[in-house]
C-alpha cells in the first residue's frame, strides 16, 4: 500500500511538473519575486519547488494546488534571495575574509589535513566555509566574526553552529 501511496505522489509531481499550466505557475512566481534570475538559477528555484512537493505529505490531495504552488515559489525565491544578500556581504567584505584561491594554497601547506579539508570544502557553500575558516582555522570569536561580516553576532553564533552540525560527520571522536 505504501509503494501505492508513493508512486502516485512521484505521478502526481511529475505531473505538475509537466502541465503547462502548472509549471507556469511556478515559474511566473519565482520571475515575479526575482525578475533578474538567470536561467540556471531559475531552473534550480523551480526544482527547489518540486522537492519540497516531493516531501510534502498528501500533497496529491490538496484541495488549492495552484496556491500551494504559487506559495511554495514565493517561499523559495525569498529564501534564494536570503541566501543571495549574504553571499553578497561576504563576498564585499574587507580583506581580512579569505580569498577561495587563497583556500586551495592553504590545502597544498596542510598535506595531513588536505583530504579532511576538500571535503568539508565540498560540502559547504562558500558563505559556510567562509564562516568554518575564520571561527575554526583563524580561530576567531564569535564577535570578532560578527564585526568583520557586519553580520549580527546572534546569527552568526546560530550560523557556526548550523556549520557545525553539519561538521560531526567529519570530526572522528577518540
Amino acid at each position: 500500500m505504501e509503494m501505492n501511496t508513493e508512486k502516485s505522489r512521484a505521478d502526481f509531481i511529475t505531473m505538475i511538473f509537466r502541465e503547462n499550466q502548472y509549471y507556469n505557475i511556478v515559474r511566473d512566481t519565482l520571475l515575479y519575486v526575482l525578475p533578474n534570475l538567470s536561467d540556471a538559477d531559475l531552473d534550480d528555484c523551480i526544482s527547489e519547488v518540486y522537492k519540497v512537493a516531493l516531501k510534502t505529505p498528501n500533497i496529491e490531495t490538496h484541495p488549492q494546488i495552484h496556491g500551494w504552488l504559487n506559495l511554495t515559489a514565493k517561499n523559495i525565491a525569498k529564501k534564494f534571495r536570503r541566501i543571495q544578500s549574504i553571499e553578497r556581504q561576504l563576498a564585499e567584505l574587507s580583506d581580512d575574509i579569505p580569498d577561495p584561491t587563497r583556500l586551495e594554497i592553504r590545502f597544498e601547506e596542510l598535506e595531513q589535513d588536505k583530504e579532511l579539508l576538500a571535503s568539508i570544502k565540498k560540502s559547504l557553500r562558500l558563505s559556510e566555509y567562509v564562516l568554518f575558516e575564520l571561527r575554526y582555522l583563524e580561530n576567531k570569536s564569535c564577535a570578532e566574526i560578527a564585526e568583520i561580516t557586519g553580520i549580527k553576532q546572534h546569527s552568526v553564533d546560530m550560523r557556526v553552529n548550523r556549520v557545525k552540525t553539519k561538521l560531526k560527520k567529519f570530526l572522528k571522536k577518540p
